[in-house]
């Protein structure tokens, strides 16, 4: 039986700090070879066998928005739910408010605790979400995003079509965070990674 192994955010290294078509479509290329590459997949030799690959919706840049950044300041930590035995713990960075489809949404960023920042000005956060296509073409658990706050940005770039599946999605022996439901967006994000 395969050791319980965390799912670590940021564990696939794959960072784009463009929003273009060709970056998309590059972030999309290196997660597919990633799976694939028997040397650095999450899948066992079996599950790697049988594996058909990684789809996504096809781009859009419908599904890249401007968010405002509302830091939140003093927040307590908290042991984020989790589809394993292993929880890690997190606590709420700011609040990104933003529209999609002309309707207003806001999403919590959160920050994992003792994860190392990529420099003194960037702060990685986790932006977990969940929306109409969980369960049907995208993983029940959701969908996450990486993204990079500059400190004291008022505002960032959301690229939906860089949101990929946890570990989770795909096979077994990984603690994965399971998105809160406030972080719920009440439409198909048919935009990144699919079934």
């Amino acid at each position: 039986m395969r050791k319980l192994l965390i799912f670590f955010l940021f564990g696939c290294n794959l960072t784009f700090s463009q929003h273009s078509e060709k970056d998309v479509f590059a972030f999309q290329d290196e997660l597919k070879k990633f799976y694939l590459n028997p040397e650095k997949t999450p899948l066992n030799a079996d599950e790697l066998a049988v594996f058909q690959g990684i789809q996504f919706y096809p781009y859009s840049e419908e599904y890249i928005v401007t968010a405002q950044v509302e830091y939140l300041y003093d927040q307590p930590t908290f042991l984020m739910a989790s589809s394993g035995k292993i929880q890690q713990e997190y606590k709420r960075f700011a609040i990104l408010h933003f529209y999609l489809k002309g309707k207003k949404y806001q999403l919590e960023a959160y920050q994992r605790v003792r994860q190392p920042n990529y420099s003194e000005d960037e702060i990685s956060v986790f932006l977990p979400f969940l929306d109409e296509t969980n369960g049907k073409t995208t993983a029940e658990i959701g969908r996450y995003i990486d993204v990079t706050i500059t400190q004291g940005a008022q505002e960032i770039t959301l690229n939906f079509n860089k949101s990929y599946h946890p570990y989770c999605a795909y096979t077994h022996g990984y603690s994965c965070p399971i998105t809160p439901f406030v972080n719920s967006i009440d439409i198909p994000v048919k935009a990144g990674v699919k079934y």
